[in-house]
């Protein structure tokens, strides 16, 4: 049972990957079109508009907060990344 959820878990784990990888390939365009075209990184506007999206795409309310947070967390790795990757 235990071992069975974890199996779960791994497949899961190896599509996030492909999702992140296919996300921060996106990151990297947006960072170039904001360098070429002089905007800041940080777009609070956006970011609070891409929260209020996950909100309402949560089905299970009861992992909304939680879901909610991995999202701030992926939009600050994605600003670190962009500073950092200049």
């Amino acid at each position: 049972m235990l071992s069975e959820k974890r199996g779960m878990i791994d497949d899961i784990d190896k599509k996030i990957v492909a999702l992140l990888e296919r996300r921060y390939k996106c990151v990297s365009d947006i960072k170039k079109i904001k360098q070429a075209e002089g905007i800041s990184i940080l777009d609070c506007q956006r970011e609070d508009e891409v929260l209020e999206k996950v909100r309402q795409e949560v089905g299970m309310k009861e992992y909304e907060q939680a879901i909610v947070e991995t999202f701030q967390a992926m939009m600050m790795i994605s600003k670190s990344y962009q500073r950092a990757n200049k």
